[in-house]
């Protein structure tokens, strides 16, 4: 089983995308679900973006329909996207207060059919796929940029908490409401003693 959809039409197939991955992991709850889908789709998402952006592409002119994703069950047994996305033409790359404007638009389709497919909170999901665009610039080496976007005020996905450590981890500063299927929280989670 597959499932084909964009950033854009995310809302069309949440409840396929929730279903696959209960296939391979039939004991979470659907909030799970949606948190584990968010969670796999912004780390996919959020490189591919990171990666235009450190090479000058303006995620202004990116568009969600066009970021083409197919979901499937992948040889580790667990869920996966193919990513194919036109990256944008090089010319200067936006102000950060733009660039959180960009990402927030791409990322809404998803974090709204998952919030409400779940449901979890939308809060949380937006933290979640703040993760995924912290790690990307992370690999990016533009921890800087991370900073700058990801704690744009206004932004969906910004709190003031938010560290880029220097060890270029990203500390998420508040609950994204979600504990995986054992009940330990997330690494990068600001309830972990380890994580301050």
């Amino acid at each position: 089983m597959s499932v084909a959809f964009t950033l854009a039409t995310t809302g069309a197939v949440a409840d396929d995308l929730l279903a696959l991955n209960a296939r391979v992991l039939p004991g979470m709850t659907r909030r799970d679900h949606a948190a584990w889908v968010m969670n796999v789709l912004a780390h996919g998402v959020g490189p591919v973006l990171a990666r235009w952006d450190a090479e000058g592409r303006s995620l202004a002119a990116v568009g969600g329909e066009g970021v083409a994703l197919v979901a499937r069950v992948v040889p580790e047994g667990r869920v996966g996207f193919e990513i194919a996305a036109t990256a944008p033409p090089v010319t200067a790359p936006v102000t950060a207060p733009a660039a959180a404007i960009a990402v927030a638009r791409l990322f809404a389709p998803s974090v709204n059919a998952l919030a409400y497919g779940g449901p979890l909170a939308p809060r949380g999901l937006w933290r979640i796929a703040g993760d995924g665009l912290a790690w990307g610039w992370m690999q990016a080496g533009r921890p800087d940029r991370a900073r700058d976007v990801l704690g744009r005020y206004g932004a969906p996905f910004a709190n003031r908490q938010l560290q880029v450590a220097a060890d270029r981890v990203a500390r998420r500063g508040g609950c994204c409401r979600y504990l995986s299927v054992s009940g330990e929280t997330c690494a990068n989670c600001p309830l972990r003693k380890d994580a301050a």
